[in-house]
């Protein structure tokens, strides 16, 4: 999820969509020809969640389901 976050997946992924369907369509094409534009390209938000938390979280659950897990087996005795 972090890697999905952090490699813009999603930006770039509107990004070429915006791109392919202005490029299919041709009155847009000519147009932007007619008036000089230029595609602009999206702003990239560099700012990445921290993994620490996650890691965290994720550490005490499995702590948490590993003593659980051991109550269970041996609270049956």
């Amino acid at each position: 999820m972090l890697i999905i976050i952090r490699g813009n997946f999603f930006s770039a992924f509107i990004y070429s969509c915006k791109r392919f369907f202005r490029s299919i369509n041709k009155k847009e094409q000519i147009i932007q020809e007619t008036e000089g534009r230029q595609v602009e390209l999206p702003s990239v938000n560099r700012q990445i969640p921290s993994p620490k938390p996650w890691i965290i979280n994720g550490f005490s659950f499995c702590i948490l389901s590993l003593l659980l897990s051991l109550l269970m087996v041996y609270s049956g005795r």
